[in-house]
């Protein structure tokens, strides 16, 4: 299968031929804005061929888990109607507040009978970045606490402050991937205990989905 012509983050698919493998078709929808699209689109450009995968990327506006899910099971839909089929869907969520509670849960009830996994970070997506300077489960009280956290080793590395827009968030932080999926994983499971991470804060699970795409476990 492949996606239509046009859809932004994906790239061409094809079907097992004497040339060319299998590759999974994955559609990823962050509910961020910005910094998930850009960053699993320039990850999904290094790794995708040799990984043996293919993203479809999707930012979801920024608006609300409820409004990522509603994207995913639009874009299920819309191929579906083209005859075609994901092999994977994830919703990528922040969980961020209190006051995202109910709109989270509908989202994960809503994820799970519609059979789409779904990737959280407490309380947000920076939590993954950070992950990539220092192992640390250190509380947020909200994003943008997460974000001055992160801008410090940004501003060390970068010589500029985070910024959620900016287009080579994947690039700058690359070469410490596995470094990052290292600390994640550690925070997650040994601090935290493998607990659900809508109550860890901070934590993420980004580094289950990024060691999945590269076969790492």
């Amino acid at each position: 299968m492949s996606p239509r012509r046009g859809d932004e983050g994906a790239c061409r698919f094809r079907r097992k031929s004497a040339k060319y493998p299998v590759r999974r078709l994955i559609l990823l929808v962050g509910e961020g804005r910005e910094t998930e699209p850009n960053y699993f689109r320039a990850f999904g450009r290094e790794h995708g061929a040799r990984c043996g995968f293919c993203l479809a990327v999707k930012g979801a506006g920024g608006f609300s888990p409820e409004h990522c899910v509603d994207k995913a099971l639009n874009e299920i839909e819309s191929a579906r109607r083209r005859h075609q089929k994901y092999d994977e869907v994830w919703c990528i969520f922040d969980v961020e507040s209190v006051d995202k509670t109910a709109s989270l849960a509908k989202a994960m009830a809503t994820a799970r009978k519609s059979g789409i996994k779904t990737c959280l970070s407490n309380p947000s997506f920076e939590v993954w970045l950070i992950a990539h300077f220092e192992r640390t489960r250190k509380s947020f009280i909200d994003a943008k606490a997460a974000e001055r956290h992160l801008s410090d080793h940004w501003q060390e590395m970068c010589g500029q402050p985070y910024d959620k827009a900016d287009p080579r968030v994947y690039e700058r932080v690359r070469v410490s991937t596995e470094t990052a999926i290292k600390n994640a994983q550690e925070v997650h499971l040994k601090d935290h205990r493998g607990g659900n991470v809508e109550k860890c804060n901070s934590s993420t699970e980004v580094y289950r989905l990024v060691a999945m795409l590269l076969a790492i476990t």
